[in-house]
């Protein structure tokens, strides 16, 4: 915590002393330098961003969670690996590839994710929600019913009313 707060207090005062601390003499510590020549705001905003990024990416190595992909106008190596080592960063991000794979297996052995839920509705007929396709077609949610439909219009024994083509209802 201190060390963030110091580092703040740096980039406020000399934007560019706060990388060199960060990164070393690296390629982002010329890139501020040139920012603060040019014009100080452009370089306490990239300073800003990198001390950042870098004590995000520090925490989440500390989790045991790979720190992410690379971010852009970031050169240095310390900064987006968090401070970890690159083997160390590469065994974070297969550890989390194989955690991956383990829940999407899990998931697809137990059914969850093809998105239907279903249920055994009234007279024990088996229903589902079907997600919707496209709104034109169905709203979402539509509940159907899966039974056994005989020839003359019964479900499971029982008359069920069928629609005309005039919207009247036939048994």
């Amino acid at each position: 915590m201190m060390k963030r707060f110091g580092l703040m207090l740096i980039n406020i005062v000399f934007p560019p002393l706060g990388i060199l601390l960060l990164c070393g003499p690296e390629s982002d510590m010329i890139i501020n330098c040139v920012l603060f020549i040019l014009a100080v705001i452009p370089s306490h905003i990239h300073a800003f961003y990198i001390s950042m990024t870098y004590f995000h990416r520090k925490s989440k190595v500390r989790k045991g969670q790979w720190p992410g992909p690379w971010k852009s106008f970031i050169y240095s190596e310390k900064v987006q690996n968090g401070g970890a080592s690159a083997s160390q960063v590469r065994k974070l991000k297969q550890a989390q590839q194989a955690e991956g794979t383990g829940e999407k297996l899990v998931r697809r052995l137990s059914g969850r994710s093809n998105g239907r839920s279903s249920s055994v509705g009234k007279g024990g007929v088996m229903s589902e929600k079907i997600p919707s396709r496209s709104s034109s077609m169905r709203s979402n949610g539509v509940v159907r019913q899966r039974s056994q439909r005989s020839h003359n219009g019964r479900v499971n024994g029982q008359a069920v009313p069928q629609r005309t083509m005039s919207g009247r209802s036939v048994y």
